[in-house]
């Protein structure tokens, strides 16, 4: 319900269509004091959750090298966490993650693979 306000197109309303007020309180599953209201609310309510933290950074992982995480993987899977957990954004967490170790020499693995006959 925490992006209740937003239509199709993502315009912000306070009242559907039928000029009724939107109630866009929720709670998330699994979290304890997990209330929010509001997509401010989830954001912040997320963003101080080291599970999502984790869950991004696992999935930005996996998308970056196109393929699923490895135990090696598991240090640049925890900065990147750390990155959003001090309140870094999205772009932030895909500068940590172009500048590391694991995505410079995980494409010039690639590249050398793609050259050989």
């Amino acid at each position: 319900f925490g992006l209740s306000r937003f239509d199709a197109l993502g315009v912000y309303r306070e009242t559907d269509d039928g000029g009724v007020p939107i109630d866009a309180r929720g709670v998330i599953d699994g979290l304890a004091d997990a209330s929010f209201d509001g997509s401010p609310g989830l954001v912040q309510r997320l963003r101080s959750e080291p599970k999502v933290g984790r869950c991004m950074s696992t999935h930005l992982v996996r998308f970056a090298l196109g393929r699923g995480e490895t135990e090696s993987d598991t240090c640049i899977i925890a900065q990147l966490g750390a990155v959003l957990q001090k309140g870094g954004d999205y772009r932030s967490l895909v500068r940590a993650l172009v500048g590391s170790e694991s995505f410079r020499y995980r494409l010039a693995a690639d590249s050398n693979q793609r050259a050989a006959p």
